[in-house]
């Protein structure tokens, strides 16, 4: 119950409250185009550093869309060009595929790390037989490329949902308006596409430690976070 009411709490204040006050509270008459961005703005930006701070560890993909929040203010107040927005939405995205990808070939991989929270890769290496080892490698680097990709394809489909609909000048309500429906948009969008995947990524390895192990499922996964 405390996760399903963790994740609505951060939908309200990452997606909701953002985009009602962008789009319905950035005019002359309430806030104002700057004023709104900020505060909008400060909602995940503040949340996202409650959320470090708590959980006491460097979170990498966290760190990154904190840079988002402060890169996307920059170019609001600043009023650069709408094109660097959509070049910051596909940038972030693809740096973490990158980092993904390179901490592959080092001794800390980051998706083993991750996968760590939700399979128990030391169990799952015990039970392993030596035989296996070369399969059950291969395959996590298979699934480690399915990660990657889904954030490939979460840069190119924020580049894409940007440039369609952020079109305005910075500093203006208009602008505010069209980045509160590409920040409304982002999760039916973006988020349910690369979710699919990552899902995906976790069923490729389960069902291939299955038959490599011969355990159930059950087994090796973590039954607490």
């Amino acid at each position: 119950m405390p996760k399903s009411r963790d994740t609505w709490l951060s939908l309200a204040i990452n997606i909701v409250i953002p985009v009602v006050i962008l789009i319905r509270f950035s005019g002359d008459d309430y806030l104002g185009p700057v004023r709104g961005l900020i505060v909008a703005l400060l909602f995940p930006l503040i949340y996202g550093l409650f959320s470090l701070i708590k959980n006491k560890r460097i979170d990498f993909v966290a760190i990154i869309g904190l840079i988002g929040i402060l890169l996307t203010g920059g170019i609001g107040l600043l009023q650069l060009d709408p094109k660097w927005l959509a070049i910051k939405e596909a940038l972030i995205p693809f740096i973490i595929a990158i980092v993904l990808l390179v901490s592959e070939k080092t001794k800390y991989p980051i998706v083993s790390k991750l996968l760590g929270q939700v399979i128990d890769i030391g169990k799952v290496e015990a039970l392993l037989p030596p035989e296996a080892k070369v399969k059950y490698d291969r395959r996590l680097k298979i699934t480690t490329y399915i990660i990657a990709s889904s954030f490939l394809l979460s840069a190119v489909l924020n580049f894409s949902l940007a440039k369609l609909l952020v079109k305005s000048q910075p500093g203006t309500e208009a602008f505010n308006a069209e980045l509160g429906r590409m920040t409304a948009l982002s999760y039916p969008v973006i988020v349910v596409p690369s979710l699919i995947l990552l899902v995906a990524a976790v069923v490729y390895l389960i069902s291939g430690i299955e038959k490599i192990t011969e355990v159930d499922v059950d087994e090796i996964l973590r039954t607490h976070p």
